[in-house]
């Protein structure tokens, strides 16, 4: 059984493996308490909790600029009235790390955020004066929202307590909070994330940009929403259903807001410059319905049946431009390409080309003849 199933904020903020992968975490942590909420769902409050608080203690903590033996003095004394505390409510507390561990001072706050979450008014009789701005969070914690930014080269994922996951990328910033309100569950990004929703028909799922609001009840979708870029905002759908509606221009009614639905291998892309909203394909369509690999080998099988097995597969609309198109037969092996190279062997067999229009591939060509 995990030790950590049952338990409370105050638990997981006085521990220190937990309060290692909040203030310094590395890809084995992140891979750890993933899974673990993933197989424990009913501690996502706790977890989130317990972050905002460990993330609030750390700035207050670099604030304070305490070196490791200050900071290990004011622990021993905090810790004697810790023991009292505990003594009298008979409760057991777990011992705070060395006084020159590199979280110490961390630590130090955290037990008083522990005592003030598990005691109650009680506690403030044995804190210092400058103990109040962890009294302060502590009462901060109910409806806050947590803020997470990648600073590294590699991925961050955040967990969020409805057990939705997201995947952060570099150089950007998630806006969450600890706990979702009753109506709509609302997350602000800066920057690039994957999102895999939890499916919850009774409280959609919002994410906000700079110029985009991207709607959804359960799905998995990437969004690219770097301020820096001049480009463009960009929302692509791997499984599911995305609602994207544009926010309007400063001095513009609301009823100018553009919106657009995506399926999977769809994109939309909004051009900050001209206030415009593209949907179209993605750059590399991946298969969205999973098929044994010999659906895809083909002896003498008509271009009609296997453009509707692709489609299938795809989520993607094929249209020909010539009907008679469809009468050509295939043999071929098609097991591992992409679908643009697919479709690149299928129209070179036949003498025929293809474009793709908005979300749409054409199939331009007169028939069977090779060139």
């Amino acid at each position: 059984m995990n030790k950590f199933t049952d338990y409370k904020t105050e638990d997981f903020v006085l521990e220190e493996k937990f309060c290692q992968w909040v203030v310094s975490p590395n890809v084995e942590q992140d891979r750890f308490w993933a899974a673990f909420l993933a197989t424990h769902p009913h501690q996502a409050q706790s977890v989130q909790e317990a972050r905002l608080i460990v993330f609030s203690l750390q700035s207050k903590s670099k604030e304070m600029e305490l070196t490791g033996a200050q900071a290990g003095q004011s622990l021993l004394v905090f810790n004697s009235r810790l023991q009292q505390l505990v003594n009298q409510e008979g409760k057991v507390v777990k011992m705070m790390p060395n006084a020159g561990s590199r979280i110490v001072k961390t630590f130090y706050w955290a037990a008083a955020i522990a005592i003030l979450v598990s005691f109650g008014s009680l506690a403030l009789l044995y804190l210092k004066p400058t103990d109040k701005a962890a009294e302060t969070v502590a009462k901060k914690v109910a409806g806050q929202w947590l803020i997470t930014n990648n600073t590294n080269m590699a991925v961050k994922v955040v967990v969020l307590e409805d057990g939705s996951r997201i995947s952060l990328q570099p150089n950007s910033q998630l806006k969450y909070p600890v706990q979702f309100g009753p109506g709509q569950r609302e997350v602000v990004l800066q920057g690039g994330a994957f999102f895999e929703i939890a499916r919850n028909k009774q409280k959609p799922f919002l994410v906000q940009t700079a110029h985009l609001t991207i709607k959804v009840l359960g799905t998995s979708f990437a969004v690219s929403a770097y301020q820096e870029s001049a480009r463009a905002e960009e929302v692509s759908v791997k499984t599911g259903k995305v609602s994207v509606i544009t926010k309007p221009e400063q001095g513009q009614p609301a009823t100018s807001a553009r919106q657009m639905e995506l399926t999977p291998n769809q994109r939309a892309v909004f051009d900050q410059t001209k206030h415009e909203l593209v949907k179209g394909l993605v750059a590399i369509p991946l298969p969205v319905v999973k098929l044994e690999k010999s659906r895809f080998i083909f002896d003498n099988v008509a271009l009609g049946n296997v453009f509707a097995l692709i489609e299938e597969v795809y989520q993607v609309k094929i249209v020909l431009e010539d009907k008679s198109v469809a009468q050509c037969p295939l043999t071929a092996a098609l097991t591992e390409e992409s679908l643009y190279v697919k479709l690149d062997l299928i129209c070179k067999s036949i003498g025929a080309s293809y474009e793709v229009r908005d979300t749409q591939i054409l199939i331009k060509g007169t028939g069977c003849n090779e060139n």
